[in-house]
């Protein structure tokens, strides 16, 4: 593959340059975790540096945790998997700012319908009280994440729009001066269905985590129920216990 030599500005260290085209490079050629880097001779010729600058620049990258060597073989790309933080109730776009990562959402479902038993026991709402259902996939620098499935009352919401939930749920509740309080979480790995696994682009032989949440308002005001879908290979889950 012919790519072409960088010419590298050096007003910085020229490591740092060669660090930031190294990752341009990754992403250009859409390296995927394990996938092994040119050699070193190869990439002293792609970016026209010696040997000692391109090792800088790799060191930079393995301390990033972009990139892992191994002896007599080579540098390879590192998985980027999103850390969750079980112990917060962080919102999707302050999980990707804290893993400082840009982000999108797709609304693939965006309906007002009736609640099944299970959405009316846990919203607490009778059957003939409408809900939201909106199904969200979630992107973290442009890779797909996770899928978001969320029931909330029409009720407490009647000016959600699609538009709305293309951003963040939680602004959008904020913005109204309501106060979130908390959330449950029930963690479960599960194989997908075949509308999950289509969705998420995995084998339905593949575990994947199941996060099922319900989240309150400062008046006990149980607001959402969502069941949240995440890729495993993309996501870990981390939980901080003291002992007492």
């Amino acid at each position: 593959m012919n790519i072409g030599r960088y010419s590298m500005e050096q007003k910085s260290p020229l490591y740092n340059s060669v660090a930031k085209k190294i990752e341009d490079y990754i992403r250009n050629e859409k390296l995927r975790p394990d996938d092994a880097l040119p050699s070193e001779l190869k990439m002293t010729e792609m970016f026209g540096v010696s040997r000692v600058t391109l090792r800088k620049a790799i060191t930079i990258l393995v301390n990033e945790n972009i990139l892992y060597s191994v002896k007599g073989s080579g540098t390879y790309v590192k998985s980027s998997k999103v850390e969750r933080q079980m112990y917060k109730h962080s919102s999707f776009k302050e999980e990707m700012i804290s893993n400082k990562k840009t982000f999108h959402s797709k609304v693939v479902e965006f309906s007002i319908e009736n609640p099944t038993h299970e959405v009316m026991n846990i919203l607490k709402i009778s059957e003939d009280e409408l809900v939201y259902k909106v199904k969200r996939l979630r992107y973290g620098d442009n890779e797909l994440l996770l899928l978001e499935e969320t029931f909330m009352p029409v009720e407490l919401f009647p000016d959600l729009t699609y538009q709305i939930m293309t951003q963040s749920k939680y602004d959008y509740i904020e913005s109204k001066g309501l106060r979130i309080k908390e959330n449950f979480q029930e963690v479960l790995p599960i194989l997908p269905d075949k509308e999950v696994a289509s969705l998420l682009d995995v084998d339905k032989q593949t575990p994947i985590l199941m996060l099922k949440i319900y989240s309150l308002l400062s008046d006990e005001t149980i607001f959402e129920y969502s069941k949240i879908y995440y890729r495993s290979d993309r996501y870990t889950f981390r939980l901080h216990a003291i002992r007492e």
